[in-house]
């Protein structure tokens, strides 16, 4: 059996996707291709959208329990899911991981009762742009700055996600999983090379990780 790991580009199966769109998600051409020489070929897309490099691990954790010795596990990046992982809020408080001497430490959102918070903090105008603007430099800040300017929380972002795929690998050794990670392009990346997040994404994919880039095909298709 194989399982798919990742953010939307991999399929996650929300209401506002079409028909189209399911059908020729990684995924399922995979399951289609598996399944016209062994029928019996499972694959489980565990994608989910907007979920950064941090989270998409965290799902693979909570579905180990349900992988066997031998089941392969794919997990797509995307080039920013390495920016979303510094974040503590995306459009709501999320996990997040930090790293303090060299230790990976998992914070969780704390429990919210919505309508108790709303009743105490009605919404009106001001606060409403209020946390519009808040979230917005957050989102800013987790992302590379203009070119001419220090690229913004770079080595965060490397040292973050070299920990996670280390803690990936120790997964998949423990668990005798063939684990790949396939990395995916944003067109901008195909254009002008995605830098730093390309080779943090294929040094961190030894040993027990095997490591695809799928900027090849693709800049082949331009």
């Amino acid at each position: 059996a194989s399982a798919t790991f990742g953010a939307s580009f991999l399929g996650s199966m929300g209401p506002e996707q079409s028909t189209i769109h399911r059908h020729q998600t990684p995924p399922k051409r995979a399951k289609d291709a598996l399944q016209s020489r062994w029928p019996q070929a499972m694959v489980r897309n565990f994608g989910v959208g907007g979920y950064g490099l941090d989270q998409s691990i965290l799902r693979f954790e909570d579905r180990l329990s349900i992988l066997q010795p031998g089941d392969s596990v794919v997990l797509g990046v995307l080039t920013t899911d390495l920016d979303r992982a510094v974040l503590s809020v995306r459009d709501a408080p999320k996990p997040y991981w930090t790293l303090n001497d060299g230790v990976l430490d998992l914070a969780l959102p704390g429990a919210l009762d919505v309508r108790e918070w709303f009743d105490a903090h009605p919404i009106e105008t001001g606060s409403l742009l209020a946390a519009r603007l808040g979230r917005t430099l957050e989102l800013w800040q987790s992302r590379d700055a203009p070119s001419t300017e220090p690229t913004c929380r770079e080595e965060e972002k490397r040292e973050l996600a070299r920990a996670l795929l280390a803690r990936l690998e120790q997964h998949c050794v423990r668990e005798d999983l063939d684990c790949w990670v396939v990395l995916f392009h944003r067109p901008i990346d195909l254009e002008h090379g995605a830098g730093w997040r390309e080779e943090v994404v294929r040094d961190a994919s030894t040993g027990g990780l095997r490591f695809l880039d799928t900027g090849p095909l693709l800049r082949s298709e331009l």
